[in-house]
């Protein structure tokens, strides 16, 4: 049967436990909890109230913990989807009957590349993930009010009608490995209770981190 579960969350959690460049904060905000709180005016207007944002980077680089935080940041049903969660009885086709039930709905679809199909190269999977998929965000039935948000260490690895067609996914939001002064803040943050020598060189420790993400 579908493996359906209470999601936990920390209700603790926010938008300052993550850090970001701003200019990747501002996106994430505009084009989520900025387009959520759109949404009564775009049905007005007769807009579109769907929306597929896919946020890329390698692992480490806080996408989940960004959608943790997401959880605390939106007051819609939300429909959290991960390949170990994925069964014979769950398929993309089934969350999305449940979302449009549900919406206003957020989908978070987590690691997509790890969901058999979604690379034309690979061997399909029975469901058809990947045309599930499309057939879905093309909207041949509407997502009214509903927003997906995946994410993926491997965009590359993506089917192209996937990653790069509006409609489908319309915003594409890479979270690139920290710079010098996000490994800066990460660093005091991680030891901001924690007894430290005086003498602690932060301008060398930035430097011996050059190219790690934030779970290094």
């Amino acid at each position: 049967g579908a493996d359906l579960r209470l999601l936990d969350y920390d209700p603790e959690l926010g938008i300052d436990d993550i850090i970001l460049d701003e200019k990747v904060k501002l996106s994430l905000e505009k084009n989520i909890a900025g387009f959520i709180r759109a949404m009564p005016a775009l049905e007005r207007a007769g807009h579109r109230t769907s929306r597929g944002i896919m946020m890329a980077g390698v692992p480490g680089t806080g996408k989940t913990l960004y959608c943790k935080i997401l959880l605390n940041m939106v007051d819609l049903t939300t429909i959290y989807v991960t390949q170990a969660r994925m069964s014979k009885g769950l398929t993309l086709k089934h969350i999305y009957m449940l979302a449009r039930k549900l919406s206003p709905s957020l989908v978070l679809i987590e690691d997509i590349d790890t969901v058999g199909g979604m690379d034309r190269r690979a061997i399909q999977d029975d469901d058809g993930s990947l045309g599930s998929l499309l057939e879905i965000l093309e909207g041949i039935e509407p997502n009214t009010k509903v927003i997906t948000v995946v994410t993926t260490n491997y965009p590359q690895h993506l089917d192209e009608a996937l990653r790069n067609r509006p409609g489908r996914i319309d915003v594409f939001i890479n979270i690139e490995v920290p710079n010098r002064e996000q490994r800066r803040q990460m660093l005091k943050g991680m030891t901001s209770n924690v007894k430290l020598a005086a003498d602690i060189d932060w301008d060398e420790l930035v430097k011996l981190t050059k190219g790690m993400t934030g779970a290094y």
